[in-house]
């Protein structure tokens, strides 16, 4: 979580949303917007002295979020094919409630916490400029690309449908495709 005290705003960052690159953002330019960090980035519960603050918090495109948690250092450890990843992700299954966290869909990662506005990773920069105040001068990284996109892997139909049930509520919230393109999913041309 990242707090901005000279403007009011609370942003919850879900892993693998851009969160971080949003850290070291404030992190650089926190003169100019009061940068407060809370416990860890990835923190969910609005301390109660931020309580009245407006919250912010980012989203992704479930399929590519999905790929980026699978080549997270702390996944590629385990050395799952990507079809036994999607069945331990979707089910829940690490030992860890660190990873449990980082695998929910955003929708429920954030809970009942009311947010105002979304930054959407595939519009970042955009995003970023037109709902937190960022210093005009400030640069702010390119993130994503085709290195952690859906892309990456080979999608099997059943790991298609699962990943659409298990991400239903943020393909609805945020208008995201349930379709990956042809040629993504094993078997299509």
């Amino acid at each position: 979580m990242v707090i901005l005290e000279k403007y009011q705003i609370c942003v919850i960052c879900p892993p693998h949303t851009g969160t971080r690159t949003l850290h070291t953002l404030f992190e650089e330019n926190k003169d100019h917007v009061g940068y407060v960090k809370v416990r860890g980035i990835h923190q969910r519960e609005v301390p109660r002295k931020y309580r009245n603050y407006e919250c912010v918090s980012c989203c992704r495109n479930p399929f590519d979020r999905l790929v980026a948690i699978y080549h997270d250092p702390w996944f590629q450890r385990l050395r799952l094919t990507w079809s036994a990843f999607v069945k331990r992700v979707l089910d829940c299954n690490f030992r860890l409630e660190t990873s449990r966290w980082s695998t929910l869909p955003v929708v429920r990662f954030l809970g009942k916490t009311r947010i105002s506005e979304f930054i959407r990773f595939e519009f970042f920069e955009n995003d970023v400029r037109l709902i937190l105040p960022v210093p005009e001068e400030a640069t702010i990284p390119v993130i994503g690309g085709p290195s952690k996109s859906a892309n990456m892997v080979r999608w099997s139909p059943e790991d298609r449908d699962r990943v659409v049930e298990w991400a239903q509520c943020d393909f609805d919230r945020f208008g995201y495709s349930t379709v990956l393109p042809r040629g993504l999913i094993d078997g299509s041309t």
